[in-house]
């Protein structure tokens, strides 16, 4: 069970902040021990400016005096803890043998997803789709480099991904289905879902949630936020007492550690709690090797 369903630390609703396709996210979270405070502006056409999506920055306070600490580069941050939390969802919902990865989206995110999903399983192999040939280039370039003995393969079609692929994980900020609505590509998959946060976005067809035993989450907060998840129980696809919180069913071991029958689907929507958590470890590590200056006894 994680530490928000344990009444340890307290993470109200992120405020959303919308222009356009832009947003602004404000994320607070706070405990006895740290609090934390994450702004991140989220601009998908910087894409076609050569940019990265996601800035942001992270203040991370003492629990008890309210003094500053910190104050972390955001996009950084949120890869890696976004890349750690889609790989716990690798970990508990697929089975051990599986060895072939299929990335759609290959932003900074995707590639982080990559490397931490590599971290959990064996992969030899890794496929990757983006529509945007810079984001391709750059993600052969780094994912040939980190993993020499690996395969690297980029597809043409995300059917020939899925065909190919084990576990998918779909890092994108699409407003319409990633993956085709077809039951036969979908069938015998395992699917981690990463990229849509907002009630407008969805990466995943009808037929995936039609065949889902049980949906499992990040944070249940995610129910209000992500079109993947508004959507399917909305529209009558997927009974919501099937949704289920990874930490509080999964890793507590409430459900049986057995993989589900495929095709299973982890939707990771994120949350401030995660931010908080990474922010105090990259501190703390920080003070172990020299870089920081520990507070009075």
């Amino acid at each position: 069970m994680c530490a928000q369903e344990m009444g340890l630390i307290s993470v109200p609703q992120r405020m959303h902040l919308d222009q356009g396709d832009n947003t602004l996210l404000v994320m607070p979270a706070i405990s006895k021990e740290r609090i934390g405070c994450k702004v991140v502006s989220l601009f998908p056409g910087n894409r076609n400016l050569g940019l990265p999506a996601l800035f942001g920055l992270v203040m991370l306070l003492d629990g008890q005096m309210g003094m500053p600490l910190a104050i972390l580069e955001g996009k950084g941050l949120t890869a890696m803890r976004t890349g750690a939390v889609g790989a716990a969802g690798i970990h508990w919902t697929t089975p051990d043998s599986v060895t072939r990865l299929g990335i759609v989206g290959v932003g900074v995110q995707g590639i982080q997803q990559a490397i931490f999903a590599c971290h959990v399983r064996d992969f030899s192999e890794i496929r990757f789709f983006d529509p945007h040939p810079e984001a391709r280039r750059r993600a052969m370039t780094v994912l040939t480099e980190r993993f020499p003995e690996k395969r690297i393969v980029e597809c043409a079609l995300v059917d020939i991904l899925l065909q190919e692929s084990e576990v998918i994980i779909t890092a994108t900020h699409s407003r319409e289905p990633v993956l085709p609505d077809d039951e036969d590509l979908l069938r015998g998959k395992h699917f981690i879902g990463i990229g849509s946060y907002k009630p407008q976005m969805r990466e995943f067809p009808k037929s995936l949630f039609l065949r889902l035993e049980n949906l499992f989450v990040d944070t249940l907060q995610g129910l209000r936020e992500s079109g993947d998840l508004i959507d399917p129980v909305d529209q009558g696809w997927l009974d919501p007492e099937r949704i289920r919180s990874l930490g509080s069913k999964l890793i507590s071991g409430e459900l049986a550690r057995e993989p589900a029958r495929p095709p299973t689907l982890f939707k990771s929507v994120g949350g401030a709690q995660f931010d908080l958590a990474a922010a105090d470890l990259v501190y703390r590590k920080a003070l172990e090797s020299g870089l920081g200056t520990r507070l009075p006894e």
